[in-house]
């Protein structure tokens, strides 16, 4: 019973790292698409505008955010296994991109983003048993 819920402690601390990589994604996509904004702005030109860009500072404070998660991924899985998932924002940021502000999607962005994909599934499947230092931290 004991090694039981060792292994479902396990499995639960595994899958929170993989919701602080969604959520890391998720700040780091949205921040990109708020840099983008301002620099198109009136301001975008004149970097001492942006010490009056209440936007800019939501951009800082997405950064620090950002940082959190991805401390709080690096708690839980190992550097080598979890950063190849941040190239994932390539993807999220290139449709965002053609979202929010009308920018083509090329054949080429599309085949380089499945070529990201399939990378980032080869490194996650060649690593079933990924092992943090300890569970101490829970």
């Amino acid at each position: 019973m004991k090694n039981s819920l060792a292994s479902s402690t396990l499995n639960n601390f595994y899958l929170t790292g993989y919701l602080f990589i969604a959520v890391f994604l998720v700040i780091n996509t949205a921040n990109q698409i708020m840099f983008k904004t301002v620099a198109m702005g009136p301001g975008g030109s004149d970097y001492l505008a942006l010490i009056v860009e209440p936007l800019f500072y939501l951009c800082i404070v997405l950064f620090m955010g950002q940082a959190v998660a991805w401390l709080a991924v690096l708690r839980r899985l190992p550097l080598s296994y979890a950063y190849p998932f941040t190239s994932l924002t390539v993807i999220t940021i290139l449709a965002s991109g053609a979202f929010f502000f009308g920018e083509p999607i090329s054949l080429g962005n599309i085949l380089g983003a499945l070529i990201i994909m399939i990378g980032v599934a080869v490194i996650a499947g060649g690593n079933q048993h990924v092992r943090v230092e300890s569970l101490d931290s829970l």
